[in-house]
């Protein structure tokens, strides 16, 4: 029997964001759509990378700097110039269901034989000006725009997905070139506005990830260039593999003089191979009981890292890596159960000690005033059987009711177990099938 072991009277920090996700929410002429289930989930975050693939977000006219800007000849300060229409649809729905927009500032990957918006631009100093005009419309009002908290704007993406024939999707130039790109549009933004986050760029964080990012930070901190967050992306078998970049991120920022960037994961799901067999097993993966427990596993393992926000790709209608709403029909998947469950720790904000005896096994806590929640998965990327679950719940400040919500193959977050517990210990022994899910959630009678 394993052993899962929660102390309520041992506050050790808060939730952190580790529910965020990729592009938001949608709803169709029809009334089909995702708003309500992403308010439900309460996602904190939305990054709308790749979101101009998608026409429920305006597609080839919005999002992306030249979407919007689409003539880099003209004038960057007339409000005439910009094409904001379709970008301010999707980026108002963000705000109207209660979570907030992560921008990424540049374009989606470019898989097609010629590039477009991947490139290099002609001027570095122009494109910072135009970056500057977009944030301005969205957070200050500029030309008819909005005046929306919008912390977070990231500088490109993964400029370093370089392929074996030297060819690369997301940047067209050399790494040089863009670091000068980066530290020109960094510089530019943080002067103007000081009260921004502003960092990037959105590393691949696999291959040559690190020698990458190493070069990137050292020439950040020797040019001086602000660097509020540090973000790189993840696909990984087992929730656990996430932290070792993490814990090199820290080392690296801490060791250059970055002690107070933030770090961000801020692309990750289940990936066993990017072709042929394995890519299949991984679409099918994201989608079932399996994804969701390893979606469960991670951000609880995250949770327990020094990692400041962990962001799923993706939520973008009709994309394989979605797993959490059928496409067209918008009808939840499993994984998406695991964000639900997780939400319901971070509304607690203060998490309270936990930990497990096992590697399959993950456990998040969290309280606050008379609530208490605990989420467990039970994870492996091998055939294990199901186990027996021992769960020592101390220091319960009342008599409490427990309620517990199951999601697992035959279960999409359903009511399984209802008891009332007294306050002091209580120890439960449970039955969990591999690839799930169980929240847990006490309130004083």
């Amino acid at each position: 029997m394993n052993n899962v072991y929660v102390e309520f009277c041992r506050v050790t920090g808060r939730i952190k964001p580790m529910h965020a996700v990729n592009n938001g929410p949608v709803e169709n002429s029809r009334g089909l759509g995702s708003k309500k289930a992403f308010a439900e989930a309460g996602i904190p975050y939305c990054r709308n990378h790749d979101a101009a693939f998608a026409e429920e977000y305006g597609g080839a006219h919005a999002h992306d700097v030249l979407n919007i800007f689409r003539d880099f000849d003209a004038d960057e300060t007339d409000p005439a110039n910009y094409d904001f229409a379709l970008t301010d649809k999707s980026v108002r729905e963000i705000y109207e269901i209660g979570s907030a927009m992560f921008y990424r500032l540049g374009s989606k990957i470019e898989h097609e034989a010629k590039k477009y918006q991947t490139l290099p631009p002609k001027d570095f100093h122009k494109y910072a000006r135009i970056c500057e005009h977009i944030v301005r419309h969205y957070c200050y009002g500029w030309a008819e725009g909005m005046e929306l908290p919008i912390l977070y704007w990231e500088i490109w993406n993964e400029p370093d997905l370089y392929r074996p024939d030297g060819s690369n999707p997301c940047w067209g130039g050399t790494m040089e070139q863009f670091y000068e790109f980066y530290e020109i549009v960094a510089k530019h933004l943080k002067a103007c506005f000081p009260q921004l986050k502003i960092g990037g760029p959105a590393f691949v964080g696999s291959g040559n990830g690190k020698r990458h990012v190493r070069d990137f930070v050292c020439r950040m901190a020797k040019n001086r260039v602000p660097l509020d967050f540090l973000s790189w992306h993840g696909y990984k078998t087992d929730p656990r593999d996430f932290e070792e970049y993490v814990l090199f991120a820290k080392d690296l920022l801490a060791e250059n003089g970055f002690e107070k960037t933030e770090t961000v994961l801020n692309e990750w799901n289940y990936v066993k191979g990017w072709g042929g067999r394995e890519m299949c097993e991984s679409y099918r993966t994201m989608t079932n009981e399996k994804g969701m427990a390893f979606c469960a596993g991670s951000m609880l393992s995250m949770q327990k890292t020094p990692l400041d926000l962990f962001m799923y790709y993706d939520a973008r209608p009709k994309c394989g890596f979605n797993g959490l709403f059928r496409p067209f029909t918008y009808e939840l998947l499993k994984p998406y159960y695991a964000f639900w469950q997780f939400n319901k720790l971070y509304r607690l904000e203060n998490e309270v000690f936990s930990e497990t005896d096992s590697r399959e096994l993950f456990v998040g806590a969290a309280k606050k005033d008379g609530k208490a929640a605990v989420q467990i998965a039970y994870y492996s990327d091998e055939e294990l059987p199901d186990r027996e679950v021992s769960v020592s719940l101390k220091g319960l400040e009342a008599r409490t009711k427990l309620i517990g919500l199951l999601t697992d193959r035959d279960h999409d977050n359903e009511k399984v177990l209802e008891l009332t517990v007294p306050a002091g210990d209580t120890e439960l022994v449970l039955k969990l099938k591999l690839h799930s899910s169980l929240l847990l959630t006490m309130e004083d009678r």
